[in-house]
């Protein structure tokens, strides 16, 4: 391969990289408190579908199963993690150093600030 190709492809490829990092969260919502407002109400909006590739998939999942929006504006949220003793779901906001509960009984709560960025 010769140099001047070798040098366009990381070139493009760093250009990719960047603009996938730099990218503006446009879509965020945050309250004037910068924290993330919830969707009130029993009823979440919907998004996508489960695509059942193994029928096995079905004794994990109902199969009339919907993927529910429970809350949003987050920055970079990641996890989550379902404590059954508890019923409640765990997740993480990462820039904001922020852990959050959400539970079917009390919507969403901010569970621990700060969270040492995990």
């Amino acid at each position: 391969m010769s140099m001047k190709l070798y040098f366009l492809l990381i070139l493009a490829f760093g250009t990719f990289i960047f603009s996938a990092c730099e990218t503006p969260n446009t879509g965020s919502k945050r309250g004037t408190n910068g924290t993330p407002p919830t969707l009130n109400g029993k009823e979440y909006p919907t998004l996508g579908e489960v695509e059942r590739l193994d029928p096995a998939l079905n004794r994990l999942i109902a199969p009339g199963a919907k993927i529910e929006q429970l809350a949003d504006g987050f920055d970079w949220a990641e996890g989550p993690v379902w404590v059954k003793y508890g019923q409640f779901v765990l997740f993480s906001d990462i820039p904001p150093n922020k852990i959050y509960k959400w539970s079917e009984s009390r919507g969403l709560q901010e569970f621990l600030h700060p969270s040492g960025y995990t």
